[in-house]
């Protein structure tokens, strides 16, 4: 067991490399050889994790992810605990449909940061995650618990058809915070008690009129 399993960008992908394999809760009880082995997608074909990333340390739930990863998309979905922290930026899907844990990057991150899968109705349900960058558009979009914060800029559609959690962008967000135009009847009466606000740019201080949140 280690204190931390260390991902290094060893070949950087000429593809989206969908890589969903990654999340911190899942490497607890997987060896050095069973972690490179995980399936990740390359330009819509199949791959293994390792062919992309070496792999240092094994069975923690502490997990560093070294290189800038642009191209390389979902990681994090699905995570349920653990700590997870990025020297770099990534690209879409970033904790789609989180649960629990803690996502720190430094660096950009894509679109539908903390989001849903196509066609799901609920998108993170708890955890946090932290970009220390830019995010995408609609980042947080459908959240029904948890908390996304971006110290820099955000896309349209932040907070997209948000239930529940908080969103809190420091920088300028884009156009149609917390826009449910596009949600059914039944899920905006859902979000009936929600409130949502667009962030302003940002003074120095507290970001209180800067977030985006449902409540």
């Amino acid at each position: 067991m280690s204190d931390a399993v260390t991902l290094t960008l060893t070949t950087a992908p000429t593809h989206t490399l969908v890589a969903d394999c990654i999340a911190a809760d899942r490497f607890v009880g997987l060896a050095a050889p069973a972690i490179a082995a995980l399936a990740v997608t390359h330009g819509g074909r199949p791959a293994t994790l390792g062919e992309f990333f070496r792999v240092e340390g094994e069975r923690a739930s502490v997990v560093r992810i070294e290189g800038d990863c642009p191209q390389v998309e979902a990681i994090g979905t699905g995570m349920a605990g653990g700590e997870l922290v990025i020297e770099g930026s990534v690209g879409r899907d970033l904790g789609l449909a989180m649960r629990g844990g803690r996502i720190d990057v430094r660096g950009n991150a894509g679109a539908n940061a903390g989001g849903a899968p196509p066609g799901a109705a609920r998108g993170m349900t708890g955890g946090e995650i932290v970009v220390r960058g830019n995010v995408g558009d609609e980042a947080g979009a459908r959240i029904r618990r948890g908390l996304i914060v971006v110290t820099g800029d955000a896309g349209r559609g932040m907070g997209k058809g948000m239930i529940a959690g908080t969103v809190v962008v420091f920088g300028k967000a884009g156009p149609a915070p917390g826009d449910s135009s596009s949600e059914d009847p039944s899920s905006r009466s859902a979000r009936s008690s929600a409130r949502a606000r667009s962030a302003m740019p940002a003074p120095t201080g507290p970001p209180t009129s800067r977030c985006c949140c449902a409540t």
